[in-house]
């Protein structure tokens, strides 16, 4: 993925604002034919997806920065077994 447009830091904030429902975001310029061939490579992707049952409950229950930190150390467990 290549970002095409501006940096974002130079425009001003009456720039960046879409406050009226008649302002549409335009679609990214289509690449030259030479920067396509070199623009990307094809790789294999692995997602998991993982769903804490009863976490909502849990959430309700703790402290937010004890949640995250349960949370964190869950993820951090996933990541371990995923990189064997």
């Amino acid at each position: 993925m290549v970002w095409t447009g501006s940096d974002i830091r130079e425009k001003t904030a009456s720039q960046l604002s879409l406050s009226r429902p008649s302002d549409t975001l335009s679609p990214a310029p289509a690449p030259h034919p030479e920067q396509e061939a070199s623009a990307g490579e094809r790789r294999q992707l692995t997602v998991m997806f993982g769903d804490l049952v009863g976490s909502t409950a849990l959430s309700e229950q703790l402290d937010p920065e004890d949640l995250h930190a349960l949370v964190r150390t869950y993820q951090d467990a996933c990541r371990q077994v995923s990189e064997r």
